[in-house]
């Protein structure tokens, strides 16, 4: 048996409100039977959208397009960003070896692939009611892997957090936040709250989605650090299911009215962001949220084998999927198994 309680079970709690997000109460229903669901009432949901960080000063240095007017336009696309980062990537010292005293055009993880790919309009898994299919392996995403590695690698333009662990306490510390501070990196992509970490820089600096495959693509898709996100659940023990929804509602109403407001507005807007098109931005970016129930399980580990070909300089989607398809599926199985107590 199911050790969480179905939510739709619990007359009390009404998950059509608008403090639900109906993007994830549609993903994450399988077979009818409600699970987990994100709401206002998950504050650190709000830290964990992925974003692009851009520095004004090296887009303005360096003559670069405005990027909020290339989201506006739908022409904010993995390629454009390419081809920016490569604009901005500069030897400062002159000594002709790529050093961390140089200028770089993109700051990202490993483990940022999954959210470009997602980014780019590419779904893990899709379902057909109760029916999971992987997605993930297709021509877009294996073009797509050609497009991100090629950069994630490109020491001349990147700096990757897996070249540095063992060399740094933490990278992104000691090394990164420090770096695109002192105006040395135009893109840095992480999740929100390291907005926070922005506030004392004295160049301005910029929020953007996720860029997409290419100019056609319908629209923006936003995902979030799968390590910091956070999910409703009620355990099978709770002894007061009608109190519970109740409780829940109204959480989930005076979050949405207080909660966010107050993080957007005066913790990220006022105290680190210092415009209204990142406001615009960071809007656009809760809203495109897309939540993959392959991406919450992450079956066979498929994060993990998206990192490694960026760490193993491989793009070769194709032949790495396959190793871990079996797994995959296997893993896949078992979640349905237990999710449906079949």
């Amino acid at each position: 048996p199911s050790m969480l309680v179905d939510l739709g079970t619990i007359e009390t709690l009404d998950l059509s409100h608008s403090w639900w997000d109906q993007h994830s109460i549609e993903s994450y229903n399988i077979g009818g039977k409600q699970y987990t669901a994100i709401g206002d009432i998950c504050f650190f949901m709000k830290c964990a959208p992925i974003v692009n960080f851009f520095n004004k000063q090296l887009i303005e240095d360096n003559g670069l397009e405005n990027p909020y007017q290339l989201v506006y336009d739908s022409k904010w696309t993995f390629d454009k960003m390419n081809e920016m980062a490569e604009a901005a990537a500069n030897d400062l010292n002159g000594n002709g070896e790529v050093d961390i005293e140089d200028c770089f055009g993109f700051t990202g993880e490993s483990t940022g692939v999954a959210s470009f790919m997602v980014g780019a309009g590419i779904n893990f898994s899709s379902r057909t009611g109760d029916e999971v299919e992987i997605t993930l392996f297709s021509d877009r995403a294996a073009t797509m892997i050609e497009k991100i590695v090629p950069l994630w690698r490109n020491k001349n333009v990147t700096l990757l957090d897996q070249d540095f662990y063992g060399k740094y306490g933490s990278p992104f510390e000691e090394l990164f936040i420090p770096t695109f501070m002192a105006n040395r990196s135009l893109f840095f992509s992480n999740q929100l709250l390291l907005a926070l970490d922005f506030r004392g820089m004295d160049a301005d600096f910029g929020i953007l989605p996720l860029p997409k495959y290419d100019e056609s693509q319908p629209e923006y898709y936003s995902t979030t650090n799968i390590y910091w996100r956070d999910n409703l659940i009620v355990p099978v023990t709770n002894p007061d299911l009608e109190r519970t929804g109740y409780i829940l509602d109204c959480m989930g109403y005076y979050s949405q009215q207080l909660v966010t407001p107050a993080f957007i507005d005066s913790t990220v807007l006022n105290k680190s962001v210092r415009d209204e098109d990142s406001a615009s931005m960071i809007e656009l970016i809760y809203d495109t949220k897309v939540y993959d129930i392959a991406l919450l399980f992450n079956w066979g580990d498929m994060n993990g084998m998206l990192a490694n070909l960026a760490t193993k300089n491989n793009t070769n989607l194709a032949s790495e999927y396959a190793k871990i398809e079996p797994n995959i599926i296997a893993a896949m199985e078992k979640s349905m198994e237990e999710l449906l107590g079949e």
